[in-house]
C-alpha cells in the first residue's frame, strides 16, 4: 500500500508540475507578449502562431511532468511514468471530445493528445536514467 501511495503522489506531482508550468508560461506569453494573441477573445481563436507555440511548450511540460513523476516514483519508475502518461491521455481525450468544434482548432486538440504521451514517456525515461 505504501508503494501505491508513493506512486500516486509521484503522478500527482507530475500533473502539478505540468499544470503550473503551463499556467505560468501561458500567463507570461499572454500578458508579456500580447501581440501574439492580439485579436482573439473568448469567442475567437488566437492566431495559429500562438497555438503552435502553446502546443510546443505544453508538450515540453508534459515531458517535465514525466521527469518529475519518474524521479519521485518508487521502482519500477517507468511503470509510474506510464501511469502518468495514461492520465494525460485520458484527460487529453476528454478535452478533445468536449472542446472539438469550438474555438480552438481540432488539430491543436488532437496534438495535445498525440504529443503528450510520448513526451511524458521520454521525460519519464530521462528521469529514471538520472535516478540510477
Amino acid at each position: 500500500m505504501k508503494s501505491f501511495l508513493h506512486s500516486a503522489a509521484a503522478v500527482i506531482a507530475g500533473m502539478f508540475t505540468n499544470m503550473i508550468l503551463t499556467f505560468v508560461v501561458t500567463a507570461a506569453v499572454v500578458f508579456g507578449l500580447p501581440s501574439l494573441v492580439e485579436g482573439s477573445s473568448g469567442a475567437t481563436a488566437p492566431p495559429n502562431g500562438y497555438i503552435v507555440l502553446n502546443l510546443l511548450y505544453s508538450t515540453l511540460f508534459a515531458g517535465a511532468g514525466g521527469w518529475v513523476t519518474s524521479r519521485l516514483a518508487p521502482s519500477p519508475k517507468m511503470r509510474t511514468s506510464f501511469v502518468y502518461a495514461m492520465v494525460l491521455l485520458a484527460l487529453g481525450t476528454v478535452y478533445y471530445v468536449e472542446a472539438r468544434g469550438g474555438v480552438q482548432p481540432d488539430w491543436y486538440l488532437l496534438g495535445l493528445v498525440v504529443m503528450g504521451v510520448p513526451a511524458a514517456l521520454i521525460g519519464g525515461k530521462l528521469g529514471a536514467r538520472g535516478a540510477d
